[in-house]
């Protein structure tokens, strides 16, 4: 633990979540289902194969929102591969909230590394700089932020992202009503866990199903 605590490598910058979920997407492939969601769900409680940072502020929310996003990315492939479609749609949903979730927080803290008044020299140190470079190309004023934060919660582009997942279950489910959902859970950000269980308790609830003849 010494060395790994010495090492040059930093999380998330040098290695990140996709590091940790090649493991459980590796044991599910090999057929032990039950062992690669218990690994999923100690991911998302924040248990990982090795000891990570603790993060502070904003960019401790940027961490987890993008660590959510990545896992339940990948939950819902694996619940594609053993045909457990309304699952996949949940995890579908979950990872487009996520996602929204961080670039939230990635607004939030270039706005706050901007009010610092920090030289762009000492950018490498802004971790809302590094994850926004990696995923959706540089952005440096607060318009840049704000553009990418209403174009990813446009509900026409939610119920694009969402389309597919819907024709797979088989279910009549409304569209527009989880849109709407994932909406309302990012009007109440920063608290994810709490948009996260608005989504989870109505497509959970089998009220909101109904079969396709």
């Amino acid at each position: 633990m010494k060395a790994f605590d010495e090492s040059i490598f930093k999380y998330p910058y040098n290695y990140s979540i996709y590091d940790f979920v090649r493991l459980p997407l590796f044991i599910h492939k090999l057929g032990d289902f039950d062992e690669a969601w218990k690994v999923f769900d100690d991911y998302l409680n924040g248990n990982f194969p090795v000891k990570t940072p603790v993060q502070n502020g904003l960019n401790h929310h940027i961490v987890k929102t993008w660590e959510c996003w990545v896992i339940y990315k990948r939950m819902r492939v694996c619940s594609v591969r053993e045909k457990k479609y309304r699952d996949a749609l949940i995890y579908r949903a979950l990872d487009l909230f996520y996602e929204i979730g961080t670039i939230f927080f990635l607004k939030e803290s270039n706005l706050l590394y901007q009010w610092e008044h920090k030289s762009r020299e000492y950018d490498s140190e802004n971790l809302a700089s590094h994850v926004t470079n990696r995923f959706y190309g540089p952005r440096e004023t607060s318009e840049d932020y704000d553009n990418l934060f209403k174009e990813y919660t446009d509900k026409k582009i939610l119920n694009k992202y969402l389309r597919t997942r819907f024709r797979m279950v088989k279910l009549n489910v409304d569209l527009e009503r989880v849109s709407e959902l994932i909406l309302d859970a990012v009007k109440i950000l920063p608290d994810y866990k709490e948009g996260e269980k608005l989504i989870k308790d109505f497509l959970n609830n089998e009220e909101n199903y109904r079969n396709l003849s």
